[in-house]
């Protein structure tokens, strides 16, 4: 899939799906990236170029970035 530049988005319901596509691609990066420390597979995660370490703090940094986007409180400054 094509990504559409958001300033070529011509209807409301072209920035509605190029939105949703954008959210799904997140969500599965997100469970991928889970899926594979929630294994213990070490190898596999080698393969993406993460130690376990490195993997744990991404899934935490994105799961903090989700509560503040949840709350409001993201782009805040503080």
């Amino acid at each position: 899939m094509a990504e559409i530049c958001p300033a070529r988005e011509g209807t409301l319901l072209m920035r509605l799906l190029a939105a949703w596509r954008r959210r799904r691609d997140d969500a599965v990066r997100r469970r991928t990236v889970e899926h594979l420390v929630a294994r213990g597979d070490a190898r596999l995660l080698e393969d993406t170029g993460m130690e376990r370490t490195e993997a744990e703090a991404l899934i935490e940094r994105r799961r903090l970035h989700r509560v503040a986007e949840l709350t409001g409180l993201r782009g805040r400054g503080s």
